[in-house]
């Protein structure tokens, strides 16, 4: 025999689209998804600065170029994720 369940509601107009950051449902503070823009960007430029130490160890410079290409994506992903979190700001 199936599990009972609750029906589904009729209309899911009335429900507010998850915008941004939050695990389940998009509605977290400004400052913690600026926060996490930040964490996220700080762990990235180490990842990438090690790599980079490692690319020059190796005389790869074609690998550094590509780090420093990816490191400029990550900046760009940053400065959007703090845009984003400045909108939220402002609600």
């Amino acid at each position: 025999m199936p599990p009972n369940r609750d029906p589904a509601p009729a209309d899911d107009a009335d429900r507010p689209e998850p915008e941004g950051f939050g695990f389940r449902t998009g509605m977290r503070s400004a400052r913690v998804a600026f926060g996490t823009a930040a964490f996220l960007l700080a762990m990235a430029t180490v990842l990438l600065v090690l790599g980079a130490v490692l690319a020059v160890q190796a005389r790869a410079w074609w690998g550094l170029a590509a780090l420093a290409l990816l490191e400029l994506c990550f900046v760009g992903a940053f400065a959007a994720l703090a845009a984003r979190a400045r909108a939220r700001r402002g609600r």
